[in-house]
Formats: structure tokens, sequence, C-alpha cells
């Protein structure tokens, strides 16, 4: 028998994983982005987080993180604007497993066993592996100090 849960409780938890992501390590933030498309995919009413109700370059949510009622935090007000944030991380899987809250969803949940089965060292091989030149310097460095003009040298000395 399937036990219901209310929906302000499920998006409670789905912004406090969101929260989470935000400073967990690469291969966590894919799971935990399929955890929360999984939950939303069973609960399509919060599909409205996805999207937000709020405005987001005021630079407020109403998500009160640090309530310890699950049931008064808010969520259901507030929007995944964190997943939208990890977007931009730096390493692309995390990027990418984020991506679902730009398209339509998937009528069944995603497996997370595939997920699960991942690890640092694969995801190092498979980006090693890709073709692509990155420039990571726009000077060739000359030795173990910064070029001329760099604007930490204001703030840091080096030496």
């Amino acid at each position: 028998m399937r036990r219901h849960l209310q929906e302000n409780l499920v998006a409670s938890f789905i912004k406090r994983l969101a929260r989470l992501s935000l400073t967990a390590p690469a291969a966590d933030v894919i799971i935990i982005a399929a955890f929360i498309g999984n939950l939303i995919i069973r609960h399509p009413t919060l599909k409205s987080l996805i999207h937000g109700s709020f405005d987001t370059s005021v630079g407020w949510d109403p998500f009160l993180a640090e309530e310890p009622d699950p049931e008064s935090t808010h969520a259901q007000e507030s929007s995944l604007w964190e997943l939208k944030t990890l977007q931009s991380h730096i390493l692309p899987n995390p990027a990418h497993s984020v991506k679902f809250i730009d398209q339509n969803l998937p009528s069944l949940e995603w497996d997370l066993g595939e997920r699960l089965d991942g690890s640092y060292s694969e995801m190092f091989d498979k980006e090693v592996k890709r073709k692509g030149h990155y420039s990571t310097t726009f000077e060739r460095p000359t030795g173990l100090s910064l070029p001329r003009g760099e604007q930490l040298l204001n703030y840091w000395s080096l030496s």
C-alpha cells in the first residue's frame, strides 16, 4: 500500500536537497539531481518549483532553510534556483545532470542505480578522453609567479 506525503513536506525536502547540492561533491550532485527529478515526477504539482513564483533578481528566497518544521519552510513559494545555478558548474557532468529543469520531465522516473555506480575516477577518465583544447590562461607562464598587472597582486604578496 502506497503512503501519500503532503506536497509541502516533499517540497521542503526537495529544497533542502537542492541547497545541499550547492556544496556537495560533483559525483553526489549527479545523484541528488536525479533524486530531485524523481520526486518531482512522482509529485507533478511540484513542477511549480522548477519555474518558481518569486523574482530571483531580488536575491531573496522565501524558503526558510533554518526552520525546523518542514511544513513551515515556505518551500512551495520558492523555486529550484539552486539547480539553475548548478548548470554553470565547472565540471560538465554535474552541470548536465541538472539540465532537466529546462526540459519536459519524462513520465517514468530515472534509474538511480546507474548513477550510483559512477566514481570520481570514471568521471575523470571520461573528461580526459574528450577531444578539445581548453585554455586556462592568456599569458604563457614564465615561472611560479603571477603575470604582471595581475589584480590579485593588489591584495596578496606571493613571494
